[in-house]
């Protein structure tokens, strides 16, 4: 286990292939939560690995930030599981989940015909920070990322290969 700023961050299960961790939803601990999640002997190549944990840092944020509302009483949940062939991430944080079509401040909810920025005005125009990118850039970086129905549980995969 990990202590961060009074609250821990709890290992469900740690083997070779499978880790599981609760993570209290404060954005300090994400660092640490993904140096503890990876399981040991990955062999993924360096792009492929860069391009997984910046998927999982930006989908472990925004449960941390939109589904924990940043309260440390809140944890995510997170799994990596290393298949023969791939590597599985799957999250889970407190919050109800979204839709992609009410996500008009995010990257996703922009207009297929548009400039990929019109989030970024709605962004502004509510006063909320710059951003909105972490779905549409981890839907890029992976092989797959599948919510639930709720939206508030996805998995990422990664091929090995």
């Amino acid at each position: 286990m990990v202590t961060m700023a009074a609250h821990t961050i709890e290992t469900l299960s740690f083997t070779p292939t499978w880790v599981s961790l609760r993570v209290p939803c404060q954005l300090e601990n994400v660092d640490a939560a993904l140096a503890m999640l990876e399981p040991r002997n990955i062999n993924l190549d360096p792009r492929k690995h860069d391009e997984m944990c910046t998927a999982v840092r930006e989908i472990l944020m925004n449960a941390i930030e939109h589904g924990g509302h940043g309260d440390p009483n809140q944890s995510v949940e997170l799994t990596c599981i290393k298949t023969h062939d791939s590597v599985v991430v799957w999250v889970r944080d407190p919050g109800p989940g979204f839709r992609e079509t009410d996500m008009k401040h995010a990257a996703i909810g922009n207009p297929p015909d548009g400039t990929n920025l019109e989030h970024a005005e709605i962004r502004e125009a509510a006063g909320m920070r710059p951003g909105g990118f972490g779905i549409f850039m981890a839907r890029r970086m992976v092989d797959d990322l599948i919510y639930n129905e709720s939206g508030n549980e996805v998995m990422l995969v990664k091929s090995m290969k």
